[in-house]
């Protein structure tokens, strides 16, 4: 095919910006699933690495993370296809950086089962806003 959106090969590709039925179905499909589409031929890597398909996959990867460094989040500076892959070697480190360290707001308190001799002074336990600490 050239590649155009006319004809059958449109109605698969959608056109004019819209999102195609092809990347709708990817946006579904397991990241690892969708990137072998990637190799099977430019029509394929074309839909299975655009970031409509990326977008999804990383909002369902993000879903559950308390941090997700903003260089993934950055649309303008890193296609979301590189995201999802570089969220997913991010999440094995097994340290923070010093500037990671100091760009949060960290909320302190006692755990329970530090005991009562703890927590009576706790303002988390005293049902007032946990101590804010920034480094």
């Amino acid at each position: 095919g050239s590649g155009g959106s006319t004809g059958a090969l449109g109605a698969v590709l959608g056109g004019h910006g819209a999102v195609s039925p092809l990347e709708d179905v990817l946006s579904f499909t397991a990241a690892r699933d969708v990137v072998s589409g990637i190799v099977v031929s430019r029509f394929w890597q074309s839909v299975a690495a655009s970031d409509t398909v990326w977008r999804d996959q990383c909002e369902a990867l993000w879903a559950d993370k308390a941090h997700v460094p903003h260089r993934f989040r950055d649309v303008v500076a890193m296609g979301r296809l590189q995201a999802y892959w570089g969220s997913v070697e991010d999440a094995k480190r097994i340290a923070i950086s010093v500037e990671e360290l100091c760009s949060f707001e960290w909320s302190i308190r006692m755990k329970g089962w530090a005991g009562p001799d703890w927590t009576a002074n706790d303002a988390w336990w005293q049902g007032q806003r946990s101590c804010i600490r920034r480094y």
